[in-house]
């Protein structure tokens, strides 16, 4: 089937929100058509995933994510950015027939979608409504078998429009039924639409129209039903429709009677014109002409829909939502419509009739100006608070509800700063008792401000009760318990108003967190300060190059945005930690004397910061940071990385050699084009070889160990091999003959092409090209930092072998760089090693994790490896395990450290104090 022009209108148009008017006329759904899409030259669909052009493997094919209002149409996984340009392409997989790309690159214009109203996905009762909209992802899958597939879409919102459903039809037929319903409306049905397809293609968009005119119509169920041998297969659905303009939807709406002294206004806010995200101005008053902004769009967060507010006095109130739809608050806003609710007052002294039944006897029995619980507040006053007017202390913390209030604690709060410490906690020191005998009024810091303190009748100095760490240490006061004797971290004898309790130049927080040394003891310290001081200028001599690698923990998950536990913006704003992270003005310190590379994954160049390769980090942050401070020659941070490779196979290095295992294989060595094969047999070529990662690391293209092309022999899509020098890559299944020999064949370009990765070598190479501001320093290999181990955990020999693979490693490394850059000084490096930790606890010793640990711990054992006494160190991550509630995941992440930012920046900074200890020579 040859598509004609008409088909870019149809899917170009399928991303944009249509702005033509439509006229009121009775609802309706119909099938329109069921449109091939064709591989022809004419029309292409692009692959891109907004991130780095590659569309996933496996049997996943990709998803989209970022900012739909950038992106145009999709087919198996497709995704193309029109504000960046950006394409990217992959070949269809076999199944799938050829190729689909679609050339948009001319397209500049692409509408905001309103996520959770238009997309639903292959995932029967999914809903994406309330997503992360930073981070919105479909995913298209094939699933083996047949099935059936439903949803529904939310089209309360839209006046009329297309759903387009796309499909994947092989050889045998399908199914789509389109209906739509509303409450106390009759369901309207589409019909079927029925495909026998054509064998020789593969996708269809089948596009039904709906009119919902009067909004009576508030949802589109759908139904796929696929058939028994899955060769039909459903993608996703998308709608482009007419929204429904604004206002602000609100609720309480009608004038209904709400209790107070507060009450929950809710909303749902317009769609974004600019990006995804909306803020919102909600006012509130007695006078519709004259509202009072309660909460001011550019003092909240992002997308609220909820906002409790206190209420001075019983009445009618009106109020209001306005939102910010341009991508920032600021600007004009969308006006929303008109709320009222209701505070009945019958008595007219200005308390609800609801607050006076509940703590009086009826309506008209409590006066508003009375005080009747003699706790300095009146009762309209208490009305205001949300306190008990019959309790003096409402919130039972010892201080009476006008005390808290004239002190500016919360009189409904016990801990109103929530350090574990009560607002008034009585504290009394008796001389008399022998054990407080000695002590000195001086000498003694008592709780809150405003709790009751006496010794020998003189009061001293407090905590701040509004404050959970009053010295901003990062150490709540609750923990700080101010007798000098270090417990753990829930009693660290630490001073509550003294950052640095022994005055050793390391803050009490870090010293426990981090340093795990005594913040009592001066004598006892890091080898560095916390916080760091600010960077200064380079001085002359080499770039000082560290050579980071691991699997995906080296890659980088730490979350740096959002409000919730762990992560950066949480730890350095309310949790006072890592401050030399933040600039003086606010926004994240970039450091001009440490720049970060990143290739093969966290690809990313440029001065050193939280974000210089995207939303998250890895370990470099915080090493980074420790180097910075440590040389005073410029330092690059070259990390190469790439998640789920083991050590015992993906990593192996050179020099590793195959062997037997207990079980009866035989284990791959460096090169071999296989992983095992039961001894005696002969292993067949596989689409990876032992040491691979490591090849694509480090090495260049010239210095890649696959093992030499062989004739006869069956190569998978893809396997590498050898040939002349030159490293080839297998683009097409088939049985080898002089003929596809690579290089020289007659046909041989047909299943292989050269193959090349940018990696550390690239880096170093062309580093005058790369780095022209250091050229003429040039650089010097000043270190290696090693992260890895989860992966060798699914392999019976990896676990018990992981101390001897990373000897070689550490070797191989080693000797590739100095011999490729003689005299780089690589040849006796420093090399830090850095533990696996997940869970936080003891590994039992005959466990995978307990072997990997122990590995990476005695490789600088000098009794085990008395050739890396002094250059070699590895150092027990366990204690900077952080549980999933302290975390921004609290499940299902565990391998990835929760993606808390607390692990990722103190394990980075362990290693920098560990490489220091190197470079100085001490291995205290």
């Amino acid at each position: 089937m040859i598509m004609h022009a008409s088909s870019h209108k149809l899917f170009a148009t399928l991303f944009f929100l249509g702005a033509s008017a439509v006229s009121a006329q009775a609802a309706s759904i119909s099938h329109d058509s069921s449109v091939l899409i064709s591989s022809n030259s004419d029309f292409k669909v692009s692959v891109y995933d907004g991130k780095a052009g590659y569309a996933g493997t496996g049997s996943t094919f990709g998803a989209l994510s970022g900012n739909f209002g950038d992106c145009t149409v999709e087919a198996y996984a497709f995704l193309h950015n029109a504000t960046t340009g950006k394409n990217g392409e992959i070949a269809a997989y076999a199944s799938f027939g050829p190729a689909i790309t679609y050339d948009c690159a001319a397209v500049t214009a692409f509408a905001e979608f309103d996520r959770g109203d238009v997309w639903t996905t292959n995932n029967p009762g999914t809903d994406f409504s309330g997503g992360d909209a930073a981070n919105y992802g479909v995913s298209f899958e094939t699933i083996s078998g047949g099935y059936d597939v439903t949803g529904t879409i939310d089209i309360s919102r839209f006046t009329s429009g297309t759903v387009y459903v796309l499909c994947g039809g092989f050889e045998d037929p399908f199914q789509v039924d389109l209906s739509m319903s509303g409450s106390g409306q009759s369901d309207l049905d589409a019909g079927s639409a029925s495909i026998d397809p054509d064998p020789t293609r593969n996708m269809y968009v089948l596009a039904f129209s709906f009119d919902n005119a009067d909004g009576s119509y508030e949802t589109i169920s759908y139904a796929y039903t696929g058939s028994s041998s899955g060769r039909a297969r459903f993608m996703g659905v998308v709608v482009d429709a007419e929204r429904v303009p604004g206002p602000v939807l609100v609720s309480p709406v009608a004038e209904i009677t709400v209790p107070g002294p507060s009450v929950e206004l809710t909303w749902t806010n317009d769609v974004a014109n600019v990006g995804t995200d909306v803020w919102s101005d909600v006012w509130v008053g007695t006078d519709p002409e004259s509202l009072t902004m309660v909460q001011d769009a550019s003092d909240s967060e992002a997308n609220l829909t909820r906002f409790s507010h206190s209420l001075a006095a019983a009445g009618t109130y009106y109020w209001r939502v306005d939102n910010y739809l341009e991508g920032a608050p600021s600007g004009a806003p969308a006006t929303g419509g008109l709320g009222t609710f209701v505070v009945e007052d019958s008595d007219g002294d200005a308390l609800p009739d609801a607050y006076e039944e509940r703590y009086s006897d009826g309506p008209q029995s409590m006066d508003g100006s009375a005080d009747s619980d003699s706790d300095g507040l009146s009762n309209s006053e208490e009305f205001q608070a949300g306190t008990d007017p019959t309790d003096a202390d409402s919130d039972g913390d010892g201080l009476e509800d006008g005390a808290e209030r004239a002190a500016g604690t919360e009189p409904t709060r016990a801990d109103s700063d929530g350090d574990g410490l009560l607002d008034g906690a009585s504290i009394t020191i008796d001389r008399s008792d022998s054990r407080f005998a000695s002590w000195a009024a001086e000498g003694i810091v008592f709780t809150e401000y405003s709790g009751q303190r006496s010794f020998r009748g003189e009061a001293t100095i407090g905590t701040d009760p509004k404050n959970a760490d009053s010295d901003q240490d990062g150490l709540e006061d609750g923990v700080e318990t101010n007798d000098g004797v270090f417990v753990d971290a829930n009693a660290t004898g630490t001073d509550p108003l003294d950052t640095d309790s022994d005055n050793d130049g390391a803050w009490d927080w870090y010293e426990v967190a981090a340093s795990l040394t005594n913040p009592n003891l001066e004598s006892e310290k890091p080898n560095i300060p916390y916080p760091l001081p600010a960077p200064d200028d380079a001085d002359d001599g080499p770039v000082k190059v560290y050579i980071m690698a691991g699997q995906s923990n080296m890659v980088g998950y730490g979350t740096i945005a959002g409000d919730g536990p762990g992560t950066l913006e949480t730890m350095t704003g309310t949790e006072n930690k890592f401050p030399h992270l933040v600039a003086e003005g606010g926004g994240w310190m970039s450091r001009d004397d440490v720049h970060y590379r990143g290739v093969v994954a966290a690809t990313g160049k440029g001065p050193l910061a939280p974000d210089v390769w995207g939303g998250n980090f890895g370990p470099e942050l915080g090493f980074g940071q420790v180097m910075g401070y440590h040389h005073e020659e410029p330092v690059l941070l070259l990390k190469s990385s790439q998640g789920n490779r083991a050590i015992g196979f993906d990593f192996l290095p050179p020099g590793s050699e195959r062997y037997k295992w207990t079980d009866g294989n035989i284990y791959a060595g460096y090169g071999d084009p296989w992983r095992l094969h039961p001894a005696g047999e002969s292993p067949e070529v596989a689409v990876w070889y032992a040491g691979k990662q490591y090849d694509d690391c480090f090495l260049a293209e010239e210095d890649m160990g696959p093992a030499e092309w062989v004739n006869a022999t069956d190569y998978p899509k893809p396997s590498w091999a050898t040939r002349g020098g030159m490293i080839y890559l297998c683009t097409s299944a088939h049985t080898s003959s002089p003929a596809t020999e690579p290089g020289v064949g007659t046909s041989w370009q047909k299943y292989w092409k050269e193959y090349s990765i940018f990696n550390a070598a690239d880096v170093l190479d062309n580093f005058a090209a790369e780095y022209p501001d250091w050229a003429s320093r040039g650089f010097e290999i000043a270190g290696f930092v090693w992260w890895q181990g989860h992966r060798d955990q699914y392999n019976g020999p990896y676990p018990p072998r992981y101390e001897q693979n990373l000897e070689t490693l550490i070797k191989a490394l080693r000797n590739d760089f100095e011999t490729r850059y003689p005299g780089s000084g690589a040849a006796n490096a420093p090399f830090v090693v850095s533990t696996i930790a997940f869970g936080g606890e003891s590994y039992d010793p005959e466990s995978a994790y307990g072997q990997i640990w122990a590995g990476q711990m005695a490789i600088d054992d000098p009794s085990r490896h008395p050739e890396f006494e002094g250059n070699v160190k590895s150092f027990d991550a366990l204690p900077y395990w952080r549980d999933g509630k302290e975390s921004p995941k609290p499940s299902g992440a565990d391998f990835h450290y929760n993606l808390n930012a607390e692990t990722y920046l103190l394990v980075g900074d362990a290693a920098g104090r560990a490489m220091i200890e190197l470079l100085l020579g001490n291995r205290k």
